[in-house]
C-alpha cells in the first residue's frame, strides 16, 4: 500500500509537471516530466514484483499497460513541442499539441480511477487479514497466560515443599551449633534425622553428630590424663607437660578447624538460602559443608598430602565466597611439583581464616555491613600460592592478603609468642599451626611473616622436601 501510494503521488506530480511543460515548453520542465516518468516506471516495477494475489497481479499488469501508453503520449507530445520550436506554430501543430494533451489527461484520469479502485480492494483485504490475525493472537495469548498460571502454581507448590524439607533440618542444626558455641557440649544430645530429609541433609546431620561426640571424647580423655599425671615426679611431670601440650594442640587445632562460630555462620547461610527457595545452591552448600566435616573427622591428627589439603581448602574457600559475596576474592596460584609431600591435617585452613578475620574483615567487611557492591579494585583479596625451588629442594606455601597489615613491632611480638612456652601462644591459630609443623618437620621447617601496615600480610611456610 505504501508503494501504491508512492505511485499515485508520482502520477499526480506527472500531471502537474506536464501541464507546466505545455505552458512553458522549456527543457528544464521536460526534464522534470522525464524524472517523474522514471519514478512511475520504478514504482510500477516494484508493484508488479509484490505477490499479493492473482487479481492484484492482473490489475498491476493492466495499470502497467496504461502507464506505457501514457508515457508514449508524453513522448509524442514532446516531439510536437520540438517541432513548434523549429518552425512557426501553425494551426496543425497547435491542434496536435492540444490533442496529445487531451489524450494524456484522459489517460491520467483513467489511471487515477483504476488506482482508487485497487487501493480500496487492497485496504479491505488488509483489514480482513488483520482481523483474522487479531483473533488468532487473542486465542494464543489466552492459552499462553493459562499455561503460565498453571506452571507458576505448580512451581510455587513444589518449591514450598522442597524448602520445608531442606530448611527444617538446617534450622535444627543451627540451634545445636548455638548450644555448642555457648559451651553446652556436655549436655548436647544428638540431632535426630528423619527419612524425609534429602540425602545431603542426612549426611550433614550424621557427620555433625559424630564430630561433636569425638570432641566430647577427646576433651574427656585429656581431662582424665591431666588428673592422673598430676601426681607424678617433677621430671615425669616435665615429660607429661610436653605430651599434654601436644594433645592440647591437636584438640585446639580440631576446634579451630571446624569451630562452632564457623559452623553456626555456615548453617545460617545455608538456611537463608533454603528459605529463598534456591534448592540447587542449597544442595551444593550442603555437599561442601558435609565434605569439609567428613575430611575433618577422617583425618584429624593424621598426615595428609598437600594436594589433599588444598583440595579440601577449596571447599572452605567456596563457603566463604558464598557468605561474603563481592567483599572478598580468593585466588589459587599453585606449583604442583611438591604437592605429594605429607603435612599435618588442617594446616592451611587456619592460615586462610586468620587472613579473613584479622586482615580482610577489619579493613573491608566491617566497613560495609550492608552488603553493598564493592568494586573489584577495593575488595578484599586472599592469594593461596605454592612454589618449589628445585635447586634447594624446598617448597613454599604462602597466604597473602591485602588487609589491615601490622606494624613491625606487632609482627615481632607474634613471632616471639610462637616459640614461647606460655599458654599465650595457644590463643592464636598461627601458633597452633607453627607448633604442629615444628613437631613434624623440626629443623626442616621455617615460618616467615611479612607485613606492612595498611597494605596487607604474607605468611610463608617453607618445607624441606628432601
Amino acid at each position: 500500500m505504501l508503494t501504491l501510494n508512492s505511485f499515485y503521488n508520482d502520477l499526480d506530480s506527472s500531471s502537474q509537471v506536464l501541464n507546466q511543460y505545455i505552458n512553458s515548453g522549456t527543457d528544464a520542465d521536460y526534464e522534470n516530466v522525464c524524472s517523474v516518468s522514471d519514478e512511475l516506471t520504478a514504482n510500477m516495477e516494484r508493484l508488479q514484483r509484490i505477490q499479493v494475489s492473482e487479481s492484484f497481479q492482473r490489475d498491476m499488469k493492466d495499470l502497467g499497460c496504461q502507464l506505457g501508453e501514457y508515457q508514449q503520449m508524453l513522448s509524442l507530445l514532446h516531439e510536437h513541442m520540438q517541432q513548434g520550436k523549429k518552425a512557426s506554430l501553425d494551426s496543425s501543430v497547435l491542434e496536435s499539441i492540444a490533442l496529445d494533451s487531451e489524450k494524456a489527461n484522459r489517460m491520467y484520469q483513467l489511471m487515477n480511477a483504476q488506482y482508487k479502485e485497487i487501493y480500496l480492494r487492497l485496504f479491505y483485504s488488509m483489514n480482513k487479514k488483520q482481523q483474522e490475525l487479531n483473533t488468532g493472537l487473542t486465542v494464543i495469548c489466552a492459552f499462553l497466560f493459562a499455561g503460565i498460571f498453571v506452571l507458576m502454581y505448580w512451581t510455587m507448590k513444589h518449591a514450598r515443599a522442597m524448602t520445608g524439607r531442606i530448611a527444617d533440618p538446617l534450622q535444627t542444626l543451627t540451634v545445636a551449633a548455638e548450644k555448642i558455641r555457648d559451651g553446652e557440649l556436655e549436655s548436647f544430645e544428638e540431632v535426630q534425622v528423619r527419612t524425609a530429609f534429602y540425602e545431603e541433609a542426612q549426611t550433614l546431620i550424621g557427620v555433625f553428630n559424630m564430630m561433636v561426640m569425638q570432641l566430647r571424647k577427646q576433651i574427656n580423655v585429656i581431662k582424665e590424663k591431666a588428673r592422673t599425671e598430676a601426681a607424678l615426679h617433677e621430671k615425669e611431670l616435665e615429660n607429661m607437660r610436653i605430651v599434654t601440650l601436644l594433645k592440647t594442640s591437636e584438640l585446639k587445632a580440631l576446634q579451630m578447624q571446624m569451630n562452632p562460630h564457623f559452623l553456626f555462620n555456615t548453617l545460617n547461610m545455608i538456611a537463608r538460602t533454603a528459605d529463598f527457595g534456591d534448592t540447587d545452591r542449597t544442595s551444593v552448600l550442603l555437599q561442601k559443608t558435609a565434605q569439609l566435616l567428613r575430611y575433618n573427622l577422617d583425618y584429624s591428627g593424621k598426615m595428609v598430602s598437600l594436594a589433599n589439603e588444598i583440595e579440601m581448602l577449596g571447599n572452605y574457600v567456596y563457603l566463604q565466597e558464598q557468605r561474603f559475596g563481592s567483599k572478598i576474592f580468593f585466588d589459587f596460584d599453585l606449583d604442583e611439583r611438591f604437592h605429594k609431600i605429607s603435612i599435618p591435617c588442617f594446616i592451611l585452613q587456619p592460615l586462610v581464616e586468620n587472613a579473613i578475620v584479622h586482615g580482610i574483615n577489619r579493613k573491608i567487611i566491617e566497613q560495609n555491613p550492608d552488603n553493598e557492591y564493592i568494586p573489584p579494585e577495593e575488595r578484599g583479596t586472599v592469594i593461596i600460592r605454592t612454589s618449589y625451588d628445585a635447586e634447594k629442594h624446598q617448597g613454599e606455601i604462602s597466604i597473602i592478603d591485602n588487609g589491615v597489615g601490622m606494624t613491625d613491632e606487632e609482627r615481632q611480638a607474634i613471632l616471639a609468642r610462637l616459640d614461647s612456652d606460655s599458654d599465650q601462644r595457644e590463643k592464636i591459630g598461627l601458633a597452633n599451626v607453627h607448633m604442629r609443623l615444628k613437631l613434624v618437620f623440626g629443623e626442616r621447617y621455617n615460618l616467615i611473616i611479612k607485613s606492612e601496615e595498611g597494605k596487607g600480610t604474607q605468611i610463608s611456610v617453607i618445607l624441606d622436601c628432601v
